[in-house]
């Protein structure tokens, strides 16, 4: 599966930003798989695992009891919902069972404070259908509307818009159901209108290499051109329009029109007009000029995407996972960081992290 986390926020207000590590995979009280986020809390000398919180559905003010291959913690995203000055937490359990079914799946969302993340209410599905959770996003661009968290599941996605409280209200709650078996969401302002575009990625389809890419589901459709299996978005050239990065890990379903050998990373660039249907991204491989390393079989080059400012440049920079790669040792894996560009396509500078 593709995978992302969530962008660094401040939960306590301190003025540094908190580090949060995601574990649906992690054994809670005896039952595996449950899952919990452990968040490293910043400081004046950077991130300390003496300051540290493993939060589970155990953990008292979290909704919900941890229970085997729950799965707490599979996708997580940040945004100061309530706009209290507090960066919050959203996190999913995918397999979670509910009342709605077995695999349902719950989101909650963790509230910031200044003790950090204390307590936390849930985002409740209205549909009937397995996987709520696979994917979150969530963005605050300012009050009421222009915050939002976009949730992905087998039967669609869920959009829940502000005002958004503590007490687990929130302004409106929309069901998308015309574009179905969602597996990645992303929101970014592409046209700098001050409101959240929605992005939506499928799941792998017949005759793609990955899933189609939406933008504004149901408006006109998916994009003509790319698909891939994860979205993420961020500035890349500094114009201060978001831009859209989806990774594309698998191999090619027809060699020369769909895909890459090794996986790729598309980008398609913001404007006033936002991101055109027909518009036509650019393609990132390990084949680029600047790029280390090559594209070779199963490699899976975009199998993991964050998109963030890492050097504080005003460029976000593309952090690409190639969980296949084969180094000094088969299957090893590596991460490149391809730093954001003003002008041209970005490859420049990359740096390799095995």
């Amino acid at each position: 599966m593709a995978v992302h986390g969530a962008v660094p926020g401040d939960f306590n207000g301190d003025g540094y930003r908190d580090a949060v590590l995601p574990a649906p995979g992690a054994n809670v009280a005896g039952k595996r798989g449950a899952g919990a986020v452990v968040v490293l809390y910043g400081s004046r000398s950077g991130l300390s695992t003496s300051r540290r919180a493993t939060i589970t559905q155990n953990t008292a003010g979290v909704p919900g009891t941890a229970e085997a291959d729950d799965g707490f913690g599979a996708a997580t995203a940040t945004a100061d919902l309530n706009r209290d000055g507090y960066a919050d937490l959203v996190v999913s359990a995918p397999y979670e069972d509910t009342a709605r079914g077995e695999d349902a799946g719950t989101v909650t969302v963790l509230w910031g404070s200044k003790n950090g993340l204390t307590s936390g209410t849930d985002l409740p599905a209205t549909t009937a259908g397995a996987y709520y959770g696979l994917d979150v996003a969530a963005l605050s661009t300012g009050p009421g509307a222009k915050t939002e968290v976009l949730v992905a599941g087998y039967e669609g996605s869920m959009r829940f818009t502000g005002p958004f409280s503590r007490r687990g209200t929130y302004g409106e709650a929309v069901e998308n159901r015309d574009t179905a078996s969602v597996g990645s969401v992303a929101l970014g302002d592409f046209d700098r209108a001050g409101l959240p575009d929605e992005v939506a990625v499928t799941v792998r389809l017949s005759g793609l290499s990955g899933g189609e890419v939406y933008i504004d589901p149901v408006i006109g459709g998916a994009q003509q051109t790319g698909n891939g299996l994860i979205a993420a978005t961020g500035d890349v050239n500094g114009d201060g329009y978001a831009d859209l990065v989806v990774g594309d890990p698998d191999e090619p379903d027809r060699a020369g029109v769909d895909g890459a050998l090794g996986g790729r990373v598309l980008l398609w660039y913001g404007s006033a007009h936002g991101i055109a249907r027909e518009a036509k991204p650019v393609q990132l491989t390990q084949n680029t000029p600047g790029v280390p390393g090559a594209s070779e079989k199963e490699d899976r080059f975009g199998g993991a995407l964050t998109v963030a400012d890492l050097n504080r440049d005003g460029l976000a920079d593309l952090v690409v996972g190639s969980p296949m790669e084969d180094t000094d040792r088969r299957n090893a894996g590596q991460v490149t960081v391809i730093p954001g560009r003003r002008t041209g396509a970005p490859g420049r500078r990359c740096l390799r992290l095995h």
